[in-house]
C-alpha cells in the first residue's frame, strides 16, 4: 500500500512568492482538492522584512491571479508559508464544469466534486472547466506583473476573474 505525499501547504496558509531579494507577493491557499491546491495571489508586493506581519496583509482585496495548482514550489522552498488566515471560501472557491453539449450535456460541480448537476446554458458559458496548471506558470506571471519578465498570453488564463462560486451555485 502506497502513501500519498503530504501537501506542503494547506487551506488557509498565507504564503509569499518572492520577485527579488527585497520584495514578495502575498498569496493564500483557499482550498484543497486531492493533491492540488486552489490559490489566489493578491496585488500586494511587500518588503520581505514586513511580509510576515499579518497586519500588513490585505486579504480582502481583489486577487490578481487565481488557479488550481500543485505544491511543488513549496516543496523546494521557493514559496514559503508565512502564516495562516481563514480563507474566504464563499468568495473565491469556484464551481467547475465538465462535459460537452454533444455528449450528453455540460455538468456543473462544486469545488470539492461532491455535488453536481446539469448546468444551465448560462452556467455552461460562465463556469470554467477545472484545469490544474503548473506552479511555475504562476511564478512567471507574478514576476511579469512586477515588470521583471515579459508578459505572455498564457498569463491571461490565470488572471483572477469573478466566476460563479461553489457557494453561489450549491450553498455553503
Amino acid at each position: 500500500m502506497s502513501k500519498s505525499k503530504a501537501l506542503q501547504a494547506t487551506e488557509g496558509d498565507v504564503f509569499m512568492i518572492p520577485v527579488n531579494d527585497a520584495a514578495a507577493y502575498l498569496g493564500q491557499v483557499v482550498g484543497e482538492r486531492g493533491v492540488s491546491l486552489y490559490m489566489v495571489v493578491f496585488d500586494q508586493a511587500l518588503p520581505i522584512g514586513e511580509i510576515t506581519d499579518s497586519r500588513n496583509w490585505r486579504l480582502d482585496t481583489e486577487p490578481l491571479f487565481a488557479l488550481q495548482t500543485f505544491d511543488g514550489l513549496f516543496d523546494d522552498g521557493t514559496w514559503k508559508v508565512i502564516g495562516r488566515a481563514s480563507p474566504d471560501r464563499e468568495r473565491f472557491l469556484p464551481a467547475f464544469t465538465h462535459g460537452l453539449p454533444e455528449t450528453g450535456g455540460v455538468r456543473v460541480t462544486d469545488f470539492s466534486g461532491n455535488r453536481e448537476r446539469l448546468a444551465t446554458l448560462e452556467e455552461s458559458n460562465a463556469v470554467p472547466h477545472m484545469i490544474t496548471r503548473s506552479p511555475l506558470l504562476l511564478e512567471k506571471a507574478v514576476r511579469a506583473h512586477a515588470g521583471l519578465e515579459p508578459w505572455l498570453p498564457a498569463f491571461d488564463g490565470i488572471r483572477y476573474k469573478k466566476t460563479p462560486t461553489s457557494a453561489e451555485l450549491f450553498g455553503a
